[in-house]
């Protein structure tokens, strides 16, 4: 994930527009980024650990091939894929 400047997948909060999906890892919550930031996000694929089914594939070429992307935060919650979020503060605001 390093193609974008941004080590992504270590310097990242993992958010989502799915809630069903959120629930599976505990708490729903809104993150708000405070200031400056950035995503990394792919249309074709629900989670990066997928990567993990193609063995075959480098990481650049999965990145690549599922074509992730900086930027569109509306486009990425809807896509209700993962959104790896990369920003120095955010506010945490209960979801219910």
């Amino acid at each position: 994930m390093k193609k974008f400047g941004i080590r992504f997948r270590s310097q990242s909060i993992f958010c989502t527009g799915d809630i069903q999906s959120a629930k599976q890892y505990g708490e729903i919550a809104v993150i708000e980024p405070i200031g400056d930031f950035e995503i990394c996000w792919s249309p074709k694929c629900h989670d990066l650990i997928e990567i993990e089914d193609y063995p075959w594939m480098s990481i650049e070429e999965f990145i690549i091939e599922n074509e992730y992307q900086i930027g569109n935060l509306q486009k990425a919650i809807k896509s209700c894929n993962e959104i790896m979020l990369f920003c120095e503060k955010y506010k945490v605001v209960s979801y219910e």
